[in-house]
């Protein structure tokens, strides 16, 4: 279910029901991009980023980085990403993962359905 905030005098059919916030972790990430500034800019090719979570001591310990971003759940989740950083734009593979995702489909990653249930899966493959 995603809900949405309502907006004084506007009308529920022009309301759009498909973003969600989740947090999600950023794995993999070079050096430079350990900065609350920095951190909008790979979470910002998922979707709009709403908050980076630089942890209690304000250093970033462990091994991700984690950020609140607004998804469009219509649409297939990025499982990774490949940014070019730094002056040489060497890119870098970031690996990206979901925090408390509801039914999540492993075969179209879509979020309302799982695998067993997918349209597109027209094997019948369950255990991905």
């Amino acid at each position: 279910m995603v809900l949405g905030e309502a907006i004084r005098g506007g009308k529920l059919a022009d309301m759009e029901f498909h973003f969600a916030p989740f947090w999600v972790k950023m794995y993999n990430l070079p050096l430079e991009c350990w900065s609350k500034d920095v951190g909008f800019i790979p979470g910002g090719l998922i979707g709009q980023v709403k908050e980076v979570d630089i942890g209690v001591s304000g250093n970033f310990l462990g091994r991700y980085l984690r950020v609140i971003i607004i998804v469009d759940v219509l649409k297939p989740l990025k499982r990774g990403l490949a940014v070019a950083i730094g002056d040489d734009e060497e890119e870098c593979s970031m690996l990206l993962c979901y925090e408390r995702l509801p039914n999540f489909c492993y075969y179209c990653r879509r979020i309302g359905h799982l695998a067993r249930e997918c349209l597109e899966n027209v094997k019948g493959l369950s255990n991905l």
